[in-house]
């Protein structure tokens, strides 16, 4: 494996499929004696705001049938 003149090299693509690498993921790079050793960063996960959101969402009416006029009738009875 050589570098580049920018200072890049290319993970294998055995070694970018096993890890799940894939373009612009991001990695740590840390120098360890004479060793370059590269850790691939955990995915960012989502914050709980917008699994809140999704869940309420996902609990949302969904059917007309379900949907109740300002008066108390059902949909289809306020048709």
């Amino acid at each position: 494996m050589r570098v580049s003149e920018r200072g890049q090299v290319t993970i294998p693509a055995p070694i970018r499929d096993k890890l799940g690498l894939r373009g612009r993921a991001e990695v740590d790079v840390r120098l360890v004696g004479r060793t370059i050793e590269i850790t691939v960063k955990p995915k960012p996960r989502r914050g709980k705001k917008a699994d809140e959101l999704r869940q309420r969402l996902r609990n949302s009416v969904t059917f007309e049938e379900d949907i109740v006029s300002p008066t108390g009738e059902s949909w289809d009875a306020a048709r």
